[in-house]
């Protein structure tokens, strides 16, 4: 599955998952769903603020690099 994370350094990247366990790599922790936006969910880390992450420079309310990932993201299986 592809796709789009918005970094905390200002950059962006595509790139494949294929467990639920890369996207919590990706977000750096617990995942979790903050809505949805032009059909893409809005992942991020559940404990970001708990943890001081930076805000996220493409989502100001955000903080920690943030996901944007098609439907299905929630069905992945866990990685090892």
């Amino acid at each position: 599955m592809k796709v789009l994370v918005l970094k905390t350094n200002g950059s962006k990247a595509t790139t494949s998952v294929s467990t639920f366990t890369d996207l919590q790599a990706l977000v750096g922790g617990l995942v979790e769903c903050a809505g949805r936006s032009n059909g893409q969910y809005i992942l991020v880390n559940e404990e970001g603020l708990i943890h001081r992450l930076p805000v996220n420079p493409h989502v100001p309310h955000l903080v920690g690099n943030v996901v944007l990932a098609p439907e299905g993201w929630d069905e992945l299986p866990y990685g090892s």
